[in-house]
């Protein structure tokens, strides 16, 4: 957790939920030291706010959208897929 300096913007940097965050405070160090000491509060007292989902898809769910898919287009389809923060891209392609 530190706070850094950018031409005259001051920026805190710290670690919740294992995720790196960094954010652009304004002009003021004690701004700065102030807002990074009430994320620690929250992270300490897991209020923390900015928590990401991370979209879980079942393998079955993943079949049924490319048999929706299939069905109206009848010609190759691509789909995109996020799994654990991965993208994953599945073609298939009509006989």
């Amino acid at each position: 957790m530190a706070i850094y300096k950018k031409k005259t913007d001051y920026y805190i940097d710290y670690y919740a939920n294992g995720r790196r965050i960094r954010e652009k405070v304004g002009s003021s160090k004690t701004l700065a030291e102030n807002v990074l000491r009430k994320r620690k509060l929250a992270i300490a007292e897991n209020r923390f706010l900015d928590v990401r989902k991370q979209n879980k898809i079942k393998f079955e769910e993943v079949k049924d959208i490319r048999k929706s898919f299939w069905t109206a287009c009848k010609e190759s389809v691509i789909l995109n897929v996020r799994f654990h923060g991965l993208k994953y891209t599945f073609t298939f392609i009509s006989s």
